[in-house]
């Protein structure tokens, strides 16, 4: 669905944290948070296409990219969303970027310092609705 919009479509979605479950060989997984150590806003890399129905009905669809975690995350995933510095975020914004520069971008996301927290599991997750 998405093959193209890595060269033309992306985006970023701006978090001040996100969550991660590790598996520690209970039952249940263990709920972490994970944010910048300086307590930074993050810029989620992520691509999005533009489709309609058959009725002409436009929808937006939207995902963030995973890379290999670094070393702050790889012992609770092997995989992390892409973060995107702000020294480079008009680079990844702007569809005219070569792809070398894009594949830079990918190999920096190893140097965020991050700080992980081990969260309540036993809270009732509630969703937060943006519209």
């Amino acid at each position: 669905m998405f093959k193209n919009s890595f060269y033309s479509a992306r985006c970023i979605t701006p978090v001040n944290l996100f969550y991660e479950w590790k598996d520690e060989g209970s039952r249940k997984k263990v709920k972490h948070g994970i944010y910048l150590k300086d307590k930074n806003i993050m810029s989620l890399g992520g691509i999005f296409k533009l489709t309609s129905d058959e009725k002409g009905n436009r929808e937006l669809s939207f995902v963030i990219i995973t890379t290999e975690a670094n070393r702050y995350m790889k012992d609770i995933h092997s995989r992390m969303l892409l973060i995107i510095d702000d020294g480079t975020l008009d680079y990844w914004l702007d569809k005219g970027t070569p792809i070398n520069i894009i594949e830079e971008i990918f190999k920096s996301n190893g140097n965020h310092e991050l700080e992980t927290k081990r969260e309540n599991n036993d809270e009732p997750f509630q969703q937060l609705k943006l519209f």
